[in-house]
């Protein structure tokens, strides 16, 4: 029995009689001896630690902003030259963008563009048979066999919107609803809901929209820059330009871009009371593409990464 056994809900004490009747392990006397000398040793590490901490967090924080930055710039992880190039991928895409256009699902963007890389190896963007220099645009240098290409072309741009709040009919129903607030303290990549939900009148008398799983819900303001992916149907506020890729299979991997490049984003933002990213600009943004199979590559080494730094974190919580 241990000792938090004899204390009752209402006290925490313990009187003579019990803690005389609780059981010590009593190691021999040499090895308490080492257990004394290994505590001496590590006390003053511990109070290092515990005293720095706020400069450790910073420097864990500022580690997986690094990680995610090289993640993006294809120095993370090595590349494969077996691997089907990016620009073999955004046909993949464009096909799909075009089977979704031609079903009634989107529509056709009204200046369609492409980027390439020119023989002066200098970025060019196409849109409606017109080419026009972006060296300017182009955050970074990538490797080889990636590409450049705007969000709005690897996904589809979504806003969100509120149902009436005076009509009760219109809310707690069967589909999840999501406003920023919901992301203010929450740290995982997928989220089936937030706090409060919507019903099906809710969703058809507003400007919310259902967005499929694998969904990546970006909020738009207040602030910009929580980014979870839906691991279910969901809707959202319109605190949201959410992406829904046109190959599921890149979702993962566009969390990370965004979360990479929220600054870019940000500084692209308008407003005066508060800043916001409209979905037109949202939909300019410049992504950067990896091989499907280096995609994947990415996600693991990231994800392995970024643990270790919150296992660390973990660890200094327990000794405040």
């Amino acid at each position: 029995m241990t000792c938090l056994s004899y204390l009752t809900h209402n006290q925490s004490n313990i009187n003579a009689q019990k803690l005389g009747a609780f059981l010590v392990p009593i190691p021999s006397l040499m090895e308490q001896k080492r257990i004394a000398s290994m505590v001496k040793e590590s006390l003053p590490h511990v109070q290092t630690i515990s005293q720095n901490r706020t400069a450790i967090i910073d420097l864990i924080t500022t580690a997986k902003a690094h990680i995610l930055e090289l993640a993006i710039r294809g120095q993370l992880v090595p590349q494969n030259p077996d691997d089907e190039p990016a620009s073999v991928l955004l046909e993949r895409i464009r096909a799909e963008k075009e089977i979704l256009i031609k079903q009634g699902k989107i529509k056709r963007d009204k200046k369609e563009s492409v980027i390439f890389r020119g023989d002066d190896n200098s970025y060019y963007e196409k849109i409606d048979g017109t080419i026009r220099p972006i060296a300017s645009e182009i955050p970074f240098e990538i490797p080889e066999s990636w590409a450049f290409e705007r969000l709005k072309n690897i996904g589809e741009i979504i806003g969100g919107g509120t149902p009436k709040t005076n009509e009760p009919s219109l809310w707690d129903g069967d589909i999840p609803w999501l406003t920023p607030a919901d992301l203010s303290k929450y740290s995982d990549m997928y989220i089936e809901r937030g706090a409060r939900s919507i019903s099906a009148e809710g969703l058809k008398t507003s400007a919310a929209r259902l967005l499929p799983s694998n969904s990546i819900l970006y909020s738009s303001r207040a602030p910009i820059g929580y980014v979870v992916i839906a691991s279910n149907p969901i809707a959202t506020n319109q605190g949201f330009k959410s992406v829904v890729p046109f190959i599921a299979g890149m979702c993962q991997y566009i969390y990370f871009c965004l979360k990479a490049r929220t600054d870019s984003i940000v500084q692209r933002a308008t407003g005066t009371t508060f800043k916001e990213i409209s979905g037109s600009q949202m939909g300019e943004t410049i992504i950067p593409i990896p091989p499907l199979n280096e995609q994947q590559s990415i996600i693991h080494t990231v994800d392995l990464l970024i643990k270790q730094l919150i296992n660390i974190e973990l660890h200094l919580d327990s000794i405040k």
